[in-house]
């Protein structure tokens, strides 16, 4: 996720001297410590609600999307995988 100027100045941005920041070192949505295990978590909830897809919610929790899916696996979710996905999957697998 890319953050402007402003949004840079007002969070800091470590050691560069182009920043006068507040002090905090990343901005609160760049996926760092607390603030991405939230985003992790959020993302897993609307995934397995249906409210997000699968690519959508790896986005959201700043991961790829082979390994955020892993982790929807791990934990048990089922993915929203119906007719119509499956018919592209499988038109798709014959064109090649």
């Amino acid at each position: 996720m890319a953050f402007g100027r402003r949004s840079a100045a007002l969070w800091g941005h470590g050691d560069d001297p182009e920043y006068s920041g507040l002090g905090a070192s990343r901005p609160p949505h760049s996926g760092g410590g607390d603030c991405g295990r939230l985003r992790t978590e959020l993302a897993i909830a609307l995934c397995a609600q249906g409210a997000l897809s699968l690519g959508k919610a790896a986005e959201l929790a700043e991961m790829n999307r082979i390994n955020f899916g892993e982790m929807v696996g791990e934990r048990g979710i089922a993915r929203h995988y119906g007719d119509a996905e499956l018919a592209q999957d499988v038109s798709y697998a014959r064109s090649e």
